[in-house]
């Protein structure tokens, strides 16, 4: 009923093989690295892909997996550069880092309802992966760091609504992207996340440019322009890295209410700023928010002195704890 860890393992002249329908377990890289193996049924009654198990297989085409299976494991298909099609069961609710990572010629991909966590790294590089689809239902709360890493041919995703965080890199070198939608329910983006997305369209509103969805498309924000009194649309919930970078004439700032993090460097170098206002809504304050804003006096905080210190306020914010913090602010003041 079990076919033992690496049993296969290297078997470069494999290129079929028929597992009974006995079989309920095929544990860690079991056929990795069978460079010749091109076609395989899985039976019925396994539920798992075991870490490594297809790890390498780089001449596998296809690959059935039965309805029973409910996890896909770390490197389970890791550079299995010629898979072109694979079809996850609806029971499937864990998909691994790395699963798919360097499958090169892998053109689509459904992710079913059950799934709540897309992995680090695990489309990096699919570089062929054109659509991504998920469950109307869907139950996924987060993407992580480079899962999609590389995916050049990808030109639009919609994140389902539910997820809330969005981790470093995760569409970096995304080249031919040029549309995503993003639900309110994000409410963490990290580092680079778009970063080599040079065809993205923005949604632009005063000169700043924001990302989001149909009903609120200045949900993030994602650069300004250098001017004295920006104004940051009222609906924006996440300030992005680098947003304000470099803006040296930029006096004074008003954080919209109902932001909830301020992004790594986002004012960094705004040399020129003396007043920042924040709501009481802010939660997270990244690293170096504040680097080089060597003139920042007076920070208007709209919350008790209590809430300001359950701020989580990242590394190298000097600037920001020396300056003056008024607790409790209005407009009226």
């Amino acid at each position: 009923t079990t076919i033992g860890n690496f049993a296969f393992k290297g078997c470069t002249g494999l290129t079929n093989v028929e597992i009974p329908t006995s079989v309920t377990t095929i544990s860690s890289g079991v056929f990795k690295g069978c460079t010749g193996l091109t076609n395989v049924d899985i039976p019925t009654n396994v539920t798992t892909i075991a870490s490594e198990s297809f790890s390498r297989c780089t001449r596998l085409i296809s690959v059935k997996i039965p309805e029973g299976v409910t996890s896909i494991e770390y490197c389970a298909f890791e550079e299995c550069s010629s898979l072109t099609i694979i079809e996850i069961p609806e029971g499937v609710t864990t998909i691994g880092n790395f699963a798919f990572k360097g499958c090169s010629s892998l053109t689509s991909i459904e992710i079913p309802e059950g799934v709540t966590s897309i992995e680090v790294y695990t489309f990096y590089n699919c570089s062929s992966l054109t659509s991504v689809v998920f469950d109307d239902d869907s139950k996924l709360k987060s993407i992580g760091e480079s899962a999609f890493y590389n995916c050049s041919s990808l030109t639009s995703i919609t994140i389902p609504n539910g997820v809330t965080t969005i981790g470093d890199l995760a569409f970096n070198g995304c080249t031919g992207l040029t549309n995503v939608d993003i639900p309110t329910s994000v409410t963490t983006i990290g580092s680079g996340v778009f970063f080599g997305c040079s065809y993205l369209e923005y949604n632009e509103c005063d000169n700043g440019y924001y990302l989001g969805n149909e009903k609120n498309p200045y949900l993030i924000l994602v650069s300004a322009n250098n001017s004295i009194d920006f104004e940051i649309n009222e609906n924006t919930k996440i300030i992005s890295e680098l947003a304000f970078l470099g803006c040296y004439n930029l006096i004074s700032i008003e954080i919209p209410k109902g932001v909830t993090n301020i992004g790594f460097q986002s004012f960094g170098y705004c040399s020129n700023m003396t007043n920042i206002i924040i709501p009481s809504s802010v939660t997270n304050i990244d690293a170096h928010v504040f680097s080089n804003c060597d003139s920042l006096t007076n920070v208007y905080y709209t919350g008790t002195e209590d809430e300001w210190n359950n701020i989580i306020i990242d590394s190298n914010n000097t600037n920001l704890i020396n300056a003056t913090i008024t607790f409790n602010y209005t407009e009226t003041e």
